[in-house]
């Protein structure tokens, strides 16, 4: 079963990734993360310091996304 995740739900989890001091491995499966949402998410990963590992599996992300996971893994 895929959960379909809002904007504004990809929005709040960028606010709490930000603020998140703690968290080190983050795992979002079947999601299927679009574009929009992958961008929010790369917005609040931007500024996280504790995430070490991220699995983003199963979310049939496209080709055209891999500006935004390179900018996730740069940063």
């Amino acid at each position: 079963m895929n959960i379909t995740i809002s904007t504004y739900g990809w929005s709040s989890l960028a606010e709490g990734l930000a603020c998140a001091r703690s968290l080190e491995t983050l795992r979002i499966n079947l999601c299927e993360l679009e574009r929009d949402g992958l961008t929010k998410f790369a917005d609040g990963m931007r500024t996280n310091q504790s995430v070490i590992a991220i699995d983003l599996s199963f979310n049939n992300i496209k080709d055209s996304c891999g500006d935004i996971l390179a900018r996730i893994i740069a940063d």
